[in-house]
């Protein structure tokens, strides 16, 4: 897990809740000057402050503390329709769309699935 960043929260990379990896409802930065809990999360209808490191209690690392989620992106890949004499199914590689992948597979023996991946 990546350790919050302020910054890349403000351009809108997403951060979570260390403990269950849920994504605040919504959230807000207080600029205010020596502002000891500068970042309010809200969920579940209930109110969590912060300081600008994403920590939940200045004195210890808590399960509450916030973390940068991984990046990902969707992909496209193609599924087997025929198991092999093992029983195994067979997987492509990913393609950025799923044209693209029934454009270079054979239409008639793949089931195609949108996947998310992680990027980094």
């Amino acid at each position: 897990m990546k350790p919050f960043d302020l910054q890349a929260a403000l351009r809108g990379e997403k951060f979570a809740r260390k403990s269950d990896m849920r994504e605040p409802d919504e959230w807000h930065y207080f600029k205010t000057p020596n502002m000891l809990y500068g970042i309010a999360c809200v969920f579940d209808n209930s109110i969590f402050t912060y300081t600008s490191e994403g920590h939940n209690n200045r004195t210890q690392e808590s399960s509450y503390d916030l973390v940068m989620l991984p990046k990902t992106k969707k992909v496209w890949i193609g599924i087997s329709k025929h198991q092999s004499s093992n029983g195994h199914r067979s997987a492509t590689d990913a393609y950025p769309t799923k044209e693209e992948a029934m454009a270079d597979l054979t239409y008639d023996r793949w089931n195609f699935i949108e996947v998310e991946i992680e990027t980094e």
